[in-house]
């Protein structure tokens, strides 16, 4: 992955985050300013690990708890 699929897999990240319902390809590639074929691809990718799934019903794509359970993996609670 490049620097550029990076960032653009962090911006869908973040763009993820503020839907608690899930989101539509179509609106995550228009609100990234991606083609849906671009976007697509983050999200197979992002899926693939772990970090991304799709409701199967609506077709939405939304966060997993895997970035929570990496970032309170070290922490001593």
């Amino acid at each position: 992955m490049t620097i550029a699929a990076v960032e653009r897999a962090f911006k869908l990240l973040e763009a993820l985050a503020g839907e608690a319902d899930g989101a539509d390809l179509t609106v995550l590639a228009e609100r990234l300013e991606l083609p849906v074929s671009a976007t697509h691809r983050l999200l197979a990718s992002l899926g693939e690990r772990g970090f991304v799934t799709q409701d199967p019903q609506s077709g939405a794509y939304g966060l997993t708890l895997k970035l929570s359970q990496l970032a309170f993996r070290n922490l001593d609670l």
